[in-house]
């Protein structure tokens, strides 16, 4: 597991850990306290998803984003004035299991 605690500016306190499995998996957790505009600016850019998934999902009051990007899976969500993101080698099902909703269809 790699961890990584940096701060950008000021406004951006993130964190990162990386689970490299034996065979090869990968998982990401990133955590980001946003504080203040250039900080959604920066999030905002870093978000930028291809068109396989791109869907939101509602569990009580928390809205998660499922999206694909650079053929990784992620899932993102604000949590008070922290962005969350897990992204890596994740099929649906985890996902789905991850959040306990089922996952609409791809079209």
């Amino acid at each position: 597991v790699d961890t990584e605690v940096s701060s950008i500016g000021g406004n951006l306190v993130a964190f990162s850990m990386t689970y490299l499995a034996p065979d090869e998996t990968r998982l990401v957790l990133n955590i980001r306290r946003l504080e203040g505009i250039d900080s959604l600016a920066f999030l905002d850019a870093a978000f930028e998803a291809d068109e396989q998934i791109q869907q939101d999902v509602v569990v009580g009051e928390t809205v998660f984003y499922v999206m694909s990007n650079l053929s990784r899976t992620a899932v993102t969500w604000m949590e008070g004035p922290y962005s969350i993101l897990i992204t890596g080698d994740l099929e649906l099902e985890e996902v789905e299991s991850m959040l306990g909703a089922k996952l609409k269809p791809e079209s």
